[in-house]
């Protein structure tokens, strides 16, 4: 008889954090802090007062160009609207026009190394009905990146969580064409589903289920595409300017990746070479409107002799943004896991989210979504759904408030209410 998983080993698979990338390429060091939490937070807040002049312009990429949050972010960060998506999807070149109207990639001005590098730091008060309530420093990262030339440039996160450093992502870019259609290359430590508004481009602190919950098979706990792995992506991009200013941009990408394997200290780097692709489709239109498809295949090992399993996913996303201020996002999937013990029965997952932005004024946001994931279709008992709801305010360019609340069930019981209160500060 075939076997399923059992219900209480995937309970909580909700509850795993959602930093697994930052596992495939973390750096573990030893650190015993030395100073209280207040004054980390009373040193960074301290620094970021005392340089008003560059208030205006942070993060680096607002310092390189001189430019406003709002011109890549809409209706506040980290959201970014289709300028912002273009910019990065173009190795961080301005889209802009010429004196005679005609689209053009703008280089960055500054040359200052110094100036492509932002320092983050996320402070958090989670709670929960399982855990003390608690305000702590949870990341500090260093994070940018910049053109080199024409035709090169370069992306780096490094974070600093739980006295660990983590290398999170390490890219080169490359870009060869014109700016109205170019091939694109991305290559080095990825994150393969990095383009929908969904996943980096959130406004709320959690990413959606559909994203962000593992599909465990067999011992294999499962990951998910907003893990960072080592690959090579090659997209190519058809951009276009109406008449009102408004961008068209379509872009399609092959990717191949190493995939990840399971070990007794998490997800690490597999040591086979490119078996994992990733094919993406995204369409851009008016100030922020999009719809992108996913498929991935790939497989992942675990234990020793090794167990593999053979992933699929397949996801459809997009957002509509009306000229009220409401944003609308919605995003389906379905995936199919094959294990190749015999004993064990392919597992099907599907799950879906629907999510409405309303812009209150021109610096806060809030937000509610609504969403169900199955991570097995045959066991009603551990499918999770329900409500995120809060508020994001930025308070200065460089400075972000949020607050969160998620009630999600787990089958017909209440996993918790989960509240979590964020600061993040950014220079």
């Amino acid at each position: 008889m075939a076997l399923r998983l059992d219900p209480r080993d995937v309970q909580n698979v909700t509850r795993r954090t959602e930093r697994r990338q930052g596992q495939t390429g973390g750096i573990p060091m030893k650190h015993r802090p030395i100073i209280t939490f207040w004054q980390r937070f009373i040193l960074v807040f301290a620094s970021v007062l005392l340089l008003p002049a560059m208030s205006e312009a942070i993060p680096a990429f607002s310092r390189q160009f001189n430019a406003k949050c709002s011109t890549c972010h809409t209706p506040v960060p980290p959201r970014l609207n289709n300028v912002g998506i273009l910019f990065k999807r173009m190795g961080y070149r301005m889209p802009d026009t010429d004196d005679e109207g005609t689209f053009i990639l703008k280089d960055k001005p500054s040359r200052s190394v110094f100036e492509d590098f932002s320092i983050v730091a996320d402070f958090r008060n989670e709670s929960s009905r399982d855990e003390e309530s608690r305000f702590k420093l949870d990341e500090l990262m260093t994070i940018g990146g910049g053109a080199i030339n024409k035709h090169l440039a370069y992306q780096g996160e490094v974070s600093f969580v739980d006295g660990q450093v983590m290398v999170e992502t390490l890219e080169g870019h490359l870009i060869a064409g014109r700016p109205e259609s170019n091939v694109t290359a991305r290559f080095g430590i990825l994150v393969p589903g990095l383009w929908t508004k969904d996943s980096t481009q959130r406004l709320t602190v959690s990413r959606p289920l559909l994203n962000r919950t593992p599909v465990s098979a067999g011992g294999f706990e499962g990951f998910t595409l907003s893990d960072a792995q080592r690959g090579v992506e090659v997209g190519l991009n058809f951009n276009h300017l109406g008449d009102a200013g408004a961008i068209r941009s379509t872009f399609l990408s092959v990717g191949v990746y190493d995939g990840l394997l399971q070990n007794p200290a998490g997800l690490a780097f597999d040591a086979r070479n490119f078996q994992n692709v990733v094919v993406q489709a995204m369409h851009l239109w008016g100030d922020s409107h999009s719809v992108a498809a996913l498929w991935y295949h790939g497989n992942a090992e675990y234990g020793a002799p090794a167990f593999r399993n053979t992933t699929d996913r397949f996801t459809v996303m997009g957002n509509y943004r009306l000229t009220s201020g409401t944003d609308m996002l919605a995003g389906v999937g379905v995936g199919r896991d094959t294990p190749t013990e015999p004993q064990i029965d392919r597992v099907s997952s599907r799950g879906w989210f629907a999510e409405v932005n309303q812009s209150i004024g021109p610096s806060t946001a809030a937000f509610v979504r609504y969403e169900r994931f199955e991570p097995d279709t045959t066991i009603a008992d551990i499918r999770v759904d329900g409500p995120t709801l809060g508020v994001t305010h930025q308070l200065l360019d460089n400075l972000l408030l949020s607050a969160e609340y998620r009630g999600l069930r787990t089958g017909s019981v209440l996993r918790g209410r989960d509240v979590v209160v964020r600061i993040v500060l950014a220079y």
